[in-house]
């Protein structure tokens, strides 16, 4: 770009430091595409060479947009998303509807609440702002259009997409109800047809009734399962209104949520309470922004980044965390309970944070997923699924959770997938175009099994030394630990052997961590 950093739209302290301090004189192709997309709010999706400033496309930006929403906290500002913070008992007061913000980007809400429409063709969902807590209590819904819809009660741990989890609990127009799987139920509804939905905390049992008709226990809660349930919804291409207040045929003793007592009632606030306007204090300062990568030594680079390109930074200046494993757990837990505005990690270490409270999520609006190809090569597919679903994804426009991908290629059907379950219709910058192989170059795979050491050849005789490894599964007795332990020990000396029996004099070798190539 003409203008260089300045024309992005970076911040002049971003600019400074990139300019003074690191000389760069004009931002490379993937920065100059990335940086303004990422400012601009949306989900982006990047693919571009090694070396060719990642780091920096998706770090300045980071930066700014942590900055401002920080200033906008701490000045007592709008950037404020939904706690999920429950009052109960005789204090409370309730008014039944869906939310406006707790719920997905693609669910829109009618000003009162009480009517949602989806017209994307994937799932959303949406929860109600007063959950039950006990007794029996019951709404219904009218179909407005459509009949790729489910009903039901979901706590706030639950999907979005309701149903999906243990945690929701759900009644589809195709005749099936879900609590985390599928199975036939009842009969199907579509356009007109009225459903009922009814709580009954005091023999533990959700029914559903069909135009007045009831269908039945449909689900026994487990014995302890824990509230407040609310009402939620998932729609696809449909629409729906609720009616919380009065009672219908088929719902028998239960009580309208409209009509839901204080001692039962559990309300959402819709705000957080007024943030304190220091900005040291540690309680205003939870994450905005996660950045997750594939090995220690990568997080150990983008988080030394992120301290030259935020040095220039003040009112407020920004901190950061790095979690990641093979480092001290009581160092790193000092660290995230500080104030903390950007966190970045491994996914195993975050998520462990995120299990234990060490990570308060509440504020998180950005998640980088970089090298998000080598992500998935290590089989972390599932624990980024189980960070995603603990960040907060219901706000809209500028509180959006906003998702962005680097990767070197975003060709594979996993990337795909991934981004299709995670993005909401990302932009994609496509600097590096599909992998393909020379027909002058000739690959092999060595295949090594931890389990089936003797098959991989003798040891060659040079390796006297046991290889050095990060560290992270020593000590471990059997399971998988173990074996990558041993595999960690195993292939180094599987290499010097492929070296020596094909008379390599010279080669490049690329290893996955610095610990490796030591």
């Amino acid at each position: 770009m003409a203008g260089g950093f300045e024309a992005l739209g970076l911040a002049p302290e971003l600019v400074r430091a990139v300019t003074e301090d690191l000389g760069y004189l004009l931002p490379t192709n993937v920065q100059d595409e990335a940086i303004p997309l990422i400012l601009g709010g949306g989900d982006v999706m990047v693919a571009a060479e090694t070396g060719s400033g990642k780091t920096a496309a998706f770090s300045l930006p980071l930066l700014q947009i942590v900055q401002e929403d920080l200033r906008s906290r701490l000045a007592g500002g709008a950037a404020s998303r939904p706690t999920g913070k429950q009052s109960g008992g005789k204090g409370s007061s309730s008014v039944c509807r869906i939310s406006r913000t707790d719920k997905d980007g693609q669910m829109v809400v009618s000003a009162d609440g009480l009517s949602c429409q989806c017209e994307e063709s994937k799932w959303a969902g949406a929860r109600g702002e007063v959950g039950v807590l006990g007794g029996v209590h019951c709404f219904e819904v009218k179909v407005d259009f459509g009949n790729l819809c489910r009903f039901g009660w979901a706590t706030q741990r639950a999907s979005f997409n309701l149903g999906t989890d243990a945690f929701g609990y759900g009644f589809g127009g195709t005749a099936m109800k879900s609590n985390g799987s599928f199975e036939k139920y009842g009969e199907t509804f579509t356009t007109g047809d009225r459903v009922g939905c009814r709580l009954d905390l005091v023999k533990g049992e959700i029914s559903f009734s069909k135009n007045g008709r009831d269908l039945g226990v449909a689900f026994k809660l487990p014995p302890g399962a824990k509230g407040p349930f609310f009402p939620a919804v998932a729609l696809k291409s449909a629409q729906a209104s609720f009616d919380f207040t009065a009672p219908f045929a088929g719902s028998g003793d239960a009580t309208p949520m409209a009509s839901i007592s204080r001692e039962h009632a559990a309300v959402v606030e819709a705000r957080e309470e007024a943030p304190p306007r220091d900005p040291g204090d540690a309680r205003s300062r939870t994450p905005v922004a996660i950045i997750l990568e594939p090995a220690r030594e990568l997080a150990e680079q983008v988080s030394d980044c992120l301290e030259t390109f935020k040095r220039h930074l003040s009112s407020p200046s920004l901190e950061h965390a790095l979690l990641v494993g093979g480092t001290d757990f009581r160092h790193a837990s000092k660290l995230a309970r500080s104030p903390c505005d950007v966190v970045v990690g491994t996914p195993g270490r975050v998520l462990d944070f995120l299990e234990k409270g060490l990570i308060k999520p509440r504020f998180v609006r950005l998640l980088v997923l970089d090298e998000a190809d080598r992500l998935l090569q290590t089989d972390q597919l599932k624990t980024l699924a189980e960070i995603y679903k603990r960040l907060p994804q219901h706000g809209v426009g500028d509180l959006r959770l906003q998702v962005c991908f680097f990767s070197a290629t975003l060709h594979s059907p996993e990337i795909a997938k991934l981004a299709d379950s995670i993005c909401d219709r990302p932009t994609w910058v496509d600097l590096k175009g599909r992998d393909t192989v020379p027909q002058t170059v000739h690959h092999v795979v060595v295949r090594v099994d931890p389990d089936k050491d003797g098959e991989v050849g003798p040891v060659p005789a040079k390796a006297k030394v046991q290889p050095r490894t990060d560290g992270v599964c020593a000590g471990s007795e059997g399971g998988d630990e173990e074996r990558a332990e041993k595999l960690k020990r195993m292939k180094p000396q599987v290499l010097l052997g492929v070296v020596e029996a094909l008379g390599m004099d010279r080669a490049i070798i690329f290893c996955s961590s610095g610990v490796s190539c030591r």
